[in-house]
């Protein structure tokens, strides 16, 4: 899995790809790790290039948005690719964090 960063005036998009499972989680323990030092309102968590996500991953992504919140950020989730959107479907991800389609 890759992790791009962009920072704009509305806040910051993380750009997951690849496959994000066993073996990527400490790179994404980093963007959890960001979240805590940034000076934001959003942040994007973008999955229009990831092709796969384990259940653990999910788990992350969740653990984001907690700490997003602490901080008195929201987190949204962005873009899901088609091979995701089955797969944090049949977690009801939904639930839990807002998920936007553009």
């Amino acid at each position: 899995m890759f992790v791009t960063k962009k920072i704009s005036e509305k806040g910051v998009t993380f750009y997951l790809s690849g496959r994000f499972g066993v073996g990527f989680y400490d790179r994404f323990r980093s963007v959890i790790d960001d979240i805590k030092t940034m000076q934001v309102k959003e942040i994007d968590i973008n999955l229009s290039k990831l092709e796969n996500i384990d259940s653990m991953a999910v788990g992350l992504i969740l653990s984001a948005k907690e700490e997003a919140a602490k901080h008195g950020v929201s987190l949204v989730v962005s873009n899901p690719s088609a091979a995701i959107k089955p797969i944090i479907a049949s977690h009801h991800f939904e639930k839990y964090i807002k998920i936007q389609d553009i």
